[in-house]
Formats: structure tokens, sequence, C-alpha cells
């Protein structure tokens, strides 16, 4: 995902992408990304500085990690970098040199900006840490494994306060 720099005047530039998961390598390990990754933005430009601002959205499966059913759910990120020409970029490397997470310094000779890693790093952080199928998920019975959002099971929750294990062995054993 290349924006071509080099003959732009001063403005805003919308553009717009897609592109497939394996193109962006997206991890696919706990997520299957079901849907190409569209990049909706713009580019505005001034002084030798470009602003790159866009939505980023795809679709993906995921596992429950209350009741392990499988779901699928639309990932939405954004982005906004900062990319600036600067003498202290190394001449001789073809990829932008980053100084934070929002600010890229660009060789002088740069003559395009490749928003790829930024596209991907937006959908990583858009990927929930422990997705749920709905916001009210019961999950599964810790004993006898039945889905709680279907049935409902005879077992009684028990519960234990991990400290004071210790000490009930004590008691039983006396």
């Amino acid at each position: 995902m290349r924006i071509a720099t080099k003959d732009l005047g001063e403005g805003v530039y919308p553009f717009y992408f897609e592109a497939t998961p394996e193109e962006l390598e997206l991890p696919q390990d706990e997520t299957r990304f079901s849907h190409p990754v569209v990049v909706d933005g713009s580019l505005s430009a001034a002084g030798g500085k470009w602003v790159v601002q866009a939505c980023v959205a795809t679709r993906a499966t995921y596992e429950c990690s209350r009741c392990l059913t499988i779901f699928e759910e639309e990932i939405v990120g954004d982005m906004a970098v900062l990319y600036e020409k600067s003498a202290g970029a190394p001449p001789d490397e073809a990829d932008a040199l980053a100084v934070s997470g929002d600010i890229v310094l660009l060789p002088l000779d740069a003559g395009e900006i490749d928003i790829s890693d930024r596209v991907e790093e937006a959908i990583v952080l858009a990927i929930p840490m422990k997705p749920l199928c709905r916001e009210d998920c019961r999950g599964l019975c810790p004993k006898c494994g039945i889905d709680l959002n279907q049935d409902r099971c005879n077992c009684t929750a028990e519960e234990v306060d991990t400290r004071w294990v210790a000490l009930r062995k004590l008691i039983k054993e006396e």
C-alpha cells in the first residue's frame, strides 16, 4: 500500500486500498480473517510533510473466549501518521525510520509512502484480547461443560478462595 508523493502539490488527496490479510502479513493464529482489509483515508500534503489519516476495516472469525462458539465480527481501526523528509533518515534505506508512533522520518529522496505497516498495526490493535460472541455470554459450566447460553445445568457452583486451601488441608488432616 504505497502512496506516491513525488509530484504531489499541497492539498488533501483521498485514497482507497483493498488488500488480502496475507498480503499484509496479518497474524492468522487465533483470528481468521474472512474478508479483505479496506483502507479508506486521505493524505494531507503541506510544506514537505504528509499527514495520513485512515479508517481500516475487515471482518474476522473468532472463537468466543467464554463459550468456545465460533462467530464473525467486524474489526475497525483508525490510523493517523505524520510523514516527514529528513536528512537524519538513513539515505540507503528504502523504508522509513520511525521516530515515534505517530511521526515517521523519510529519506530525502523518498518519492512514496508505504503505509502497509501502519495498516497492519491498526488492525492488530483493534483485535479484541478476549473475543466474546456477545456481551452477556455466560460461558461454559466449569463442572459439566454445558453451554450456559443454551441450557441450564444442575451443578452447584462452589466458590473456593485459593488463599484458604492450605488451611483447609491442615483442618482435614486433624
